[in-house]
């Protein structure tokens, strides 16, 4: 990732806005555009010296509806249209391909699970067809192996994460909003039970509303009122090709690879087989709501016990630099790639493409990704204090879905009736042990 920019340390923090957004993701960047776009006095809050500096800007890329929740199908319906949109709207580009998102794979006891979500996704009007392998490879020609079956929506695509964001943060200020960086989030103020705004490492922002959109670190935020919000972070590795020859148009993803081949002609590639989970001392608190699905899935989880643990120690300790400022140094993320990963997985893609096979390595990365029990987001206007709502949660799917839910909370925030029924998303049903298992169709 590039370096700091250090002049935005100098950008002058307002004292008061309508709305503060914390987290200059796309969810919260994507949330203060809309509310920018309806005229609301809107500022956003990131820590870091850049917007998207975590996941944001560090994930595949993939705008899918294919395999989604069927609860998240509404919500990534109305976030696909606004990305077939979003260059013209935004005057920018931000490397958006219709190419579509195809699975494939080789165990014929996958068909039946394809099927039931092609007729799910079928009653909210989305078109997916059940491929043979002989489709699979008319989609994807060159390949060097046949597969069994596939699954394909047409009107799936990708785009491109280090673009995107940023350019809907510009779009916040061109409709008069805020954006400010280099500021890390430190308490709420509340006032007779209803938020007054925040307190931060450069001053105090009164504000009616506060949007808690700071992806893996909400939890912790949302603790200072007392919110119990169970959630996990994994640690995501991405890699990128350098530029080859076009030879593929969808997003795609085999048991054990995701790939896209990029408007730049570079590939970016990541591993489904194995998760880094870099334990700290604060998962253990919510250990017994990912338990289940961890004994389901351990042989896909590689448990880090390191630097993240005794870090995460340290910085609880009283009179630390982390405690003092906690969302700053030594907690921003910025996690290294797994090497032995990136290596099997460009590995396996030059095996798949023969004719790309001398394709050489441009750069790989690593995320935090932020996880709740069942993969389902938080979008919630009612869990704590009057005029906070927090959204967080997004497992891995933020991005594709995240203009469509900016929309929706910036909705909720300004008092209207969300377009999206948000009632599977509520905070409380994992108290009230009202969650089912993650639904993975990938």
């Amino acid at each position: 990732m590039s370096k700091p920019n250090k002049n935005t340390e100098h950008v002058s923090l307002p004292t008061e806005a309508e709305v503060v957004v914390i987290g200059g993701g796309i969810i919260g960047c994507s949330t203060a555009y809309y509310l920018a776009k309806a005229g609301l006095d809107v500022l956003v809050i990131e820590k870091n010296h850049k917007v998207a500096w975590e996941q944001s800007g560090r994930n595949w890329g993939f705008v899918r509806q294919l395999g989604r929740d069927p609860h998240e199908l509404p919500m990534m319906i109305r976030s696909n249209a606004i990305w077939q949109g979003l260059e013209k709207e935004l005057g920018a580009a931000v490397g958006w391909q219709q190419g579509g998102n195809m699975g494939m794979t080789d165990d014929e006891a996958v068909i039946p699970d394809y099927e039931q979500w092609r007729d799910a996704a079928r009653q909210h009007g989305v078109k997916a067809r059940i491929l043979t392998g002989r489709e699979v490879s008319k989609l994807a020609p060159g390949m060097s192996r046949d597969w069994t079956a596939g699954i394909y929506v047409a009107s799936d695509g990708n785009a491109d994460p280090e673009r995107a964001t940023d350019a809907i943060a510009k779009g916040v200020q061109k409709y008069g909003g805020q954006v400010v960086t280099d500021c890390a989030v430190t308490g709420f103020d509340v006032r007779g039970g209803q938020v007054a705004g925040v307190v931060t490492s450069r001053g105090a922002v009164k504000a009616s509303t506060v949007i808690c959109a700071a992806g893996a670190w909400t939890s912790t935020m949302v603790g200072w009122l007392g919110i119990n919000l169970p959630q996990l972070r994994v640690r995501g590795t991405v890699a990128r090709t350098q530029s080859v020859e076009r030879i593929l148009e969808p997003a795609s993803w085999t048991p054990s690879m995701g790939f896209v081949q990029r408007q730049d002609g570079c590939f970016t590639i990541a591993g489904l087989d194995m998760t880094d989970l870099d334990l700290r001392l604060g998962d253990l608190k919510y250990a017994r709501y990912f338990l289940r699905d961890f004994m389901k899935n351990r042989h896909r989880v590689s448990v880090n016990f390191g630097h993240p643990f005794w870090h995460d120690l340290v910085g609880r300790l009283p009179g630390t630099a982390a405690m003092k400022d906690p969302l700053r140094r030594p907690r921003i993320s910025d996690p290294r790639p797994n090497t032995k990963l990136v290596t099997a997985t460009l590995k396996e893609l030059r095996s798949l493409f023969p004719q790309i096979r001398g394709v050489a390595l441009k750069k790989a990365w690593a995320g935090h990704i932020e996880l709740t029990p069942d993969m389902l987001p938080v979008i919630d206007d009612a869990p704590g204090p009057g005029g906070l709502i927090i959204v967080t949660g997004l497992s891995g799917h933020g991005f594709g879905i995240g203009p469509g839910v900016g929309a929706t909370v910036a909705e909720l925030a300004s008092g209207k009736t969300p377009a999206i029924d948000l009632t599977p998303f509520r905070l409380d049903r994992f108290a009230a042990g009202a969650w089912n298992e993650p639904y993975n169709l990938i």
